[in-house]
């Protein structure tokens, strides 16, 4: 079995390649979440580019068939859509065939026969093998998993391992719409595998990964297709609950971590509208355009991630781009800024480059040079893109010292619990936030939702050993509850972001239900044998200190790697469970092996981490740190990106 390295940007580019014939001179109808992916993958710059280019319409769209001339009708869906609406679409316009792509078979769900029976032979039902976006070659995004709401905390707490290996069925166990979300995660990574022409072995760390795993195993579609594969690959799919400390925390060494706490995000929420997560970045591109006309605010917005999606043999602008993806933001702002200064010279626009400072100002002096020949933007947009945003974020003085603070105030609440001397965590908290509100409300630099953030970090890292004892613990919750938060300008607007959230209860229980929560993670992790906690005891060589889940899995990896002991592999395998297939394939070779594969096995041209639930900044930049250390391609993925207030989101639901 040969392997070889994967191309996510070649994969893309052959099915963009491929949807592009497919919907020529079509009517193209899709939903929200696909059109957001033809946005971020540059499909639609290449449908309109196409000779017989398409006709694209949201399927929502009340004049679906005006002015119709096309005669094939392509639907792509993202998302779940009755079967009575698919009948009416399909019979509303003569077409001389129809074709229908979903990203998951899950999505169709005519368990009662409602398909007209005229459709059955005019329809053809496909599926799309690429329903993921990438970002970079180690980095991709599935925004179409990111309506689906994953089971509650209390539901995937109750199970460990030897419970999930004896289920038969999901049904009478999860709610209906669970039971979806989990078979829609194992289609789409089915299709995520198909992609890379994969033979692989999956890993589970986490309850719901493990459910996920088994399902994805048991699905005949996935075993037939992996029969064929040639890419030796390990996928380990990680819960995102079990670590909540990296996501809440507002760690920025990277300008694209920046830019997803300070600049406007593209958000897609799940259906109950109870959880979004972040899949672009808008940029204000004011600064590129010569006339001053604009009505809208789309009018000048750019995409971050799309717009570095426009012409993929731009090397240079990828190499930038993924230094503000993994760099140091010094070294990616350094290369932006002395990129632009470069061009000027490059496209005739000054003579000479004067040593200057890295400001704000100083982009923008550069910017309404480039401004006025908008044939020398469109040749260097991407540079100018990344120009605009390094611009955005040195003008956001105020948001930068915020997120500073809030990062300063984090590693103060960590020395404070590892060193156990001195005030509680919860203690400094408290009094940060009494000084605050002493202050005049335009002077608060941080919000209510920002404390209970931090509340929600510290706890996720400790739990109850935050405090010094349960009499604190009330003592803080009394003063929280009954005293602090009367103030009306700190909580109506924690009211309304908790409105946003859909959630209910009063503002004074809600630390108690993120506690209740917190807790139940906190003991299910107790379970494993050595990725249970997330801070890692030290001795006297080496202090107690906060290390975040990917990082104590690489570091565990590390060490498996550079051991001959079976017994070191032997304890990594009791937390990050091996699920195998049931196929006749498997069974033979497993009939000649007698140790259970493993993540360290040198079989594997590549490792595919993918995180239910949302990936952070600082682990996507973990994998290429470690990629580059071991030496092997680490890819990681998610259904989106994660940010600190999404963290109660996922709490309070």
């Amino acid at each position: 079995m040969s392997s070889t390295s994967i191309s996510l940007s070649s994969i893309q580019l052959n099915q963009i390649t491929s949807l592009t014939k497919l919907c020529s001179n079509a009517l193209v109808l899709v939903d929200q979440i696909t059109f957001e992916w033809f946005h971020m993958t540059n499909l639609i710059g290449h449908l309109f580019c196409s000779i017989d280019h398409p006709t694209i319409k949201l399927i929502n769209d009340l004049n679906l068939f005006e002015n119709n001339k096309h005669k094939h009708l392509v639907i792509i869906l993202s998302e779940s859509i009755a079967i009575a609406r698919l009948n009416q679409i399909c019979s509303q316009h003569s077409f001389d065939s129809i074709d229908l792509l979903t990203s998951s078979p899950t999505l169709i769900d005519d368990y009662n026969n409602e398909l007209d029976e005229h459709l059955f032979d005019l329809l053809q039902l496909k599926y799309l093998q690429f329903p993921f976006i990438s970002i970079t070659e180690q980095f991709f995004l599935i925004p179409t998993l990111i309506p689906y709401r994953l089971p509650s905390i209390e539901t995937i707490t109750s199970f460990n391992n030897e419970k999930i290996k004896t289920l038969t069925s999901l049904d009478g166990i999860f709610h209906t719409d669970e039971i979806k979300t989990i078979r829609t995660y194992s289609e789409m990574l089915n299709t995520l595998m198909a992609s890379m022409n994969a033979y692989e072995d999956i890993f589970a760390l986490g309850p719901l990964s493990h459910i996920i795993a088994r399902e994805y195993t048991q699905m005949k579609h996935t075993k037939q297709r992996r029969r064929s594969g040639e890419n030796k690959i390990a996928l380990l799919l990680i819960d995102r609950h079990l670590d909540l400390a990296t996501p809440s925390a507002h760690q920025q060494d990277t300008l694209l971590a920046q830019m997803i706490n300070i600049l406007p995000n593209k958000r897609i929420q799940s259906t109950d509208k109870c959880q979004q997560r972040t899949i672009d970045i808008k940029v204000d591109t004011r600064a590129l355009i010569k006339s001053s006309s604009m009505k809208f605010e789309n009018d000048f917005n750019s995409y971050f991630f799309a717009d570095m999606k426009r012409r993929v043999e731009n090397l240079d602008a990828k190499s930038i781009f993924d230094n503000i993806v993994y760099s140091k933001s010094k070294v990616a702002t350094s290369e932006v800024f002395t990129h632009l200064l470069e061009s000027l010279i490059y496209n005739n626009l000054e003579t000479k480059i004067k040593p200057v400072k890295v400001s704000a100002a100083a982009i923008s002096a550069c910017l309404e040079k480039f401004r006025q020949s908008p044939i020398t933007v469109c040749k260097n947009y991407e540079l100018l893109v990344m120009s605009c945003c390094l611009m955005q974020l040195l003008d956001s003085v105020s948001q930068n010292q915020k997120i500073e603070r809030l990062a300063g105030l984090e590693k103060i609440l960590v020395q404070a619990l590892t060193t156990n001397a001195g005030p509680s965590p919860y203690s400094i908290v408290l009094q940060t936030l009494k000084e605050d509100l002493t202050k005049p409300e335009e002077q608060r630099q941080l919000k209510l939702i920002d404390y209970i953030i931090l509340l929600v970090h510290i706890y996720s890292l400790a739990g109850n050993d935050v405090f010094y004892g349960k009499e604190e613990k009330d003592r803080i919750h009394k003063l929280i509850g009954k005293e602090i938060l009367v103030d009306s300008s700190f909580t109506n607007e924690l009211r309304q972001e908790m409105k946003i959230l859909g959630y209910s209860l009063e503002i004074e229980h809600v630390l108690d239900v993120i506690y209740e929560q917190l807790d139940l993670l906190s003991s299910h992790k107790r379970r494993y044998k050595h990725l249970n906690s997330l801070v890692v005891h030290g001795n006297d060589e080496q202090p107690t200190y906060r290390q975040s889940l990917l990082k104590q899995i690489f570091d565990l990896h590390k060490r498996v790697r550079s051991s001959a002991s079976t017994s070191q592999q032997e304890q990594l395998l009791q937390d990050i469970e091996h699920v195998p297939f049931d196929g006749f394939t498997d069974f033979v070779k497993n009939s000649f092996v007698t140790a259970k594969p493993t993540l360290v096995s040198n079989d594997y041209s590549t490792l595919v981490i993918f995180i239910v639930g949302g990936v952070t900044t600082q682990e996507i930049q973990f994998v290429q740190e470690y990629s580059q250390q071991i030496k092997k391609q680490i890819i990681i993925g998610s259904s989106g990106i994660i940010k600190p207030e999404d963290i109660l989101s996922m709490l309070l639901n």
